[in-house]
């Protein structure tokens, strides 16, 4: 999915979405679960100790799931 095609479904500027994906430090929580909603993605949270335990989740690779995405294109 090109850049202007997601910011045209979370309803924010091209813009909004260079600086999200360069990791915008103030990106609104609100907008961030529509870009996830929009890439088919989901958030999963989990309490500090549950990491802790040996049966944790690993953290998922983000470079994976942005590869996958590009190959959907």
């Amino acid at each position: 999915m090109r850049q202007l095609e997601l910011a045209r479904r979370i309803g924010v500027s091209r813009l909004w979405v260079v600086e999200f994906e360069r990791g915008k430090p103030r990106a609104e929580i609100g907008l961030v679960l529509r870009a996830l909603t929009a890439l088919d993605l989901r958030l999963d949270v989990a309490h500090e100790r549950a990491l802790a335990t040996p049966t944790a989740i690993v953290a998922p690779d983000i470079d994976a799931i942005v590869e996958r995405a590009r190959k959907r294109r």
